[in-house]
């Protein structure tokens, strides 16, 4: 194999690895092919790994081990960090080396003379700015404002304390296990920045996933741009052969890059990669914008598929003895839990005394208390309001 395919096969595994790993326990996916991958990945491919890994290594070196990889994939660490930074400050050498002496070129525009550098650089900036950002951790000095921000709609979020931290837990907030500490609205851990995605810092992070998205898509314009330049100023962009049988013939442009491609690996692979990266992160921002702009978050939406999951088994009743209840009677529900589980933090109903009930038929049926509209869930992430 050329060092083009190698870099190709390379680029296509580490993608598929991380694609399998993000979506592969989601709801989604985990029932097909994807989930089932995830799964041998996760936990077959993994308890056979430990079993031969304690015979091979012995109980003390198996146990030091076992220890660093929960450190590294459970632990609040930096090596996703790094390997962001290693991975964009490598993609970045490449190009200043192969690719910034021929910008200006035959179709790049000399204007990207002065828009790369502030790229790069804000890039690096999205980046340390969420990492270094507060998600809107709460603690005893804060917590009485932090639960005036958002009542409880009384489905996904109950009046409770922090079992951890000892205070109240505020409605939309979760306490992170790898941070320590409760944080406002969180939205997930993220561990590419090693930091809660939160009340806070979530426009931050939406600024991280559009500087990174935006550089792989420029970069691979440019890269693409570059090329082109490269293809005309040899003439290959109209380049012909003659076979055995005295036939001419243009030479394909994709074989014209496919040949260019070949002359210069490390550019061309940086390209692949670049638009590779590009597409997942896309993939990922559209996603994640859809659910800000449905009124949750990404902790929300997993409690809603839940939900979801528990009406389609019809185990989620309205209690319609409350009904005329103007602030509560649209969450007044009840979840059976005599033949399934639920992960609803409501107490179940006195089975003595079942209350009159009316059978939700659909998600629909449930009002989403955090819900405001497009342009009010927008506001409500850009511009969060003081704990």
């Amino acid at each position: 194999m050329t060092p083009l395919s190698w870099a190709l096969l390379i680029l296509i595994i580490f993608f598929s690895f991380v694609f399998v790993l993000l979506m592969g326990p989601s709801r989604r996916f985990r029932d097909g092919p994807i989930g089932k991958l995830y799964q041998f990945l996760a936990y077959d491919a993994l308890r056979i790994f430990r079993a031969s890994a304690k015979n091979l290594l012995g109980e003390r070196n198996y146990e030091y081990l076992n220890n660093l990889y929960s450190w590294i994939l459970f632990g609040r660490n930096p090596l996703a960090q790094l390997v962001y930074l290693t991975l964009l400050t490598i993609g970045v050498t490449i190009f200043l080396i192969y690719g910034w002496p021929h910008v200006p070129g035959p179709f790049v525009h000399w204007l990207n003379v002065y828009t790369i550098p502030p790229t790069i650089l804000g890039t690096y900036g999205a980046f340390a700015r969420i990492c270094f950002s507060d998600p809107g951790v709460i603690g005893k000095f804060n917590v009485k404002k932090a639960c005036e921000v958002y009542e409880y709609d009384r489905l996904l979020f109950h009046p409770k304390d922090c079992s951890t931290c000892k205070i109240q837990k505020p409605a939309r907030s979760k306490h992170c296990s790898m941070c320590g500490s409760c944080v406002a609205r969180q939205d997930h851990h993220c561990i590419w920045v090693n930091n809660c995605v939160g009340q806070k810092n979530h426009r931050y992070f939406l600024m991280f996933l559009f500087a990174t998205m935006f550089i792989a898509f420029y970069a691979t314009l440019v890269i693409f741009l570059i090329f082109l330049g490269k293809i005309h100023e040899r003439g290959l962009d109209n380049y012909h052969y003659t076979n055995r049988s005295g036939e001419t013939y243009r030479v394909p442009m994709y074989k014209v890059f496919i040949y260019m491609l070949h002359q210069n690996v490390l550019l061309g692979a940086l390209g692949i990669f670049a638009i590779l990266t590009g597409v997942i992160i896309l993939v990922f921002t559209v996603g994640h914008v859809l659910t800000i702009l449905n009124g949750t978050s990404t902790n929300e939406s997993l409690k809603w598929e839940d939900i979801n999951e528990l009406v389609n088994k019809g185990k989620v009743f309205r209690n319609d003895a409350v009904a005329s209840s103007e602030d509560t009677s649209r969450q007044t529900i009840i979840i059976d839990r005599k033949s399934s589980e639920s992960h609803s933090e409501e107490p179940p109903f006195d089975a003595d005394e079942p209350p009159k009930r009316t059978q939700i038929k659909s998600l629909e049926e449930l009002d989403n208390l955090y819900d405001y509209g497009i342009w009010g869930n927008l506001k409500d992430v850009l511009f969060p309001r003081p704990l």
